[in-house]
């Protein structure tokens, strides 16, 4: 059998309504070339704003409080030389001390049991009298083309004050609820960049375009069902499942050429009369099904992130 190119190996290219809002003057860490605005709710901006150029499509996530509270989102996009990170809340929460770490997973500081250090995280702002919304700056030289960010903030609304992170992967499973995330590059090439599927699919990096499920030969994904996929047996299978759903994800946001999608349309068709595929889904494809498969997944290694 024809080896396939298995998309995950192109990661190797990985009561509150009574609160009151005051203004505040941030103290930001000096010691750091990023930028940051803050911004009120009711801001405009004005006709003559420079307004940053994004590329690809911006990644959100969900600002979560007490473990539980959606208290707002997280926001990162990037242009052709730097990178932003927006905090925004929602309803009446406002935003206090903020800590962020954006890098190298490596260089996350953490403490002996694997728990983050806020404190030692290095972009930081004291938004002592609180606001709505919160962006840094941050240039893209110098970081890989996906990194980890883990968001930290503290928020209240009236008296009541809560630790939020942007929602992600926990740093550990036994104790602590903080998390973090990885963004990757969006290319400012015209189409959004890929992200890898070790990323995209196993939860590590939000799916873009605001998708949280998708129908793949006649089946329906979630984040959920299509993760336990990764550890199935290798199988041309999860490689198709893989490729199509990539392209379902993405949408309008990539420009496969008609080749692609001639193929990606095969793939699928095929992917139907197996069911939905899970941790223990193993298939071997025809010849044809399986020269397809390849050139949907070699098409999208060629759009990764770098």
């Amino acid at each position: 059998m024809k080896k396939i190119l298995i998309l995950a190996l192109v990661a190797l290219v990985a009561g509150f309504s009574s609160c009151k809002k005051d203004e505040s003057t941030p103290l930001i860490n000096q010691n750091k070339t990023a930028q940051a605005t803050p911004q009120t709710a009711d801001k405009r901006v004005s006709k003559c704003d420079a307004i940053p150029q994004t590329c690809g499509t911006a990644q959100v996530v969900e600002l979560i409080a007490g473990q539980h509270i959606n208290v707002g989102t997280v926001s990162i996009a990037n242009g052709p030389t730097n990178m932003t990170v927006t905090y925004s809340t929602i309803d009446n929460w406002t935003l206090r001390d903020i800590h962020l770490f954006v890098g190298d997973c490596a260089h996350m500081p953490v403490n002996k049991e694997g728990e983050p250090s806020p404190g030692r995280f290095p972009y930081t702002v004291n938004l002592s009298g609180g606001v709505h919304t919160y962006t840094f700056t941050i240039p893209l030289s110098g970081l890989g083309s996906c990194v980890c960010i883990a968001a930290q903030a503290e928020v209240s609304c009236g008296r009541n004050t809560e630790t939020a992170w942007g929602a992600g992967t926990k740093f550990t499973q036994r104790c602590g609820w903080a998390t973090y995330f990885n963004y990757c590059k969006q290319s400012c090439g015209g189409s959004a960049c890929i992200i890898p599927a070790n990323l995209l699919f196993s939860g590590e990096s939000a799916w873009p375009n605001g998708v949280n499920s998708i129908v793949v030969g006649g089946y329906t994904y979630t984040l959920a069902t299509i993760m336990p996929v990764l550890s199935a047996p290798s199988g041309d299978a999860t490689a198709a499942l893989f490729g199509v759903a990539t392209l379902k994800i993405y949408g309008s946001t990539i420009s496969p050429p008609a080749s692609v999608l001639s193929d990606a349309a095969i793939v699928e068709s095929w992917l139907s009369t197996l069911g939905q595929l899970n941790s223990n889904s193993q298939f071997t494809a025809s010849a044809s099904i399986e020269a397809s498969i390849y050139n949907v997944q070699s098409w999208e290694a060629s759009q990764v992130c770098h």
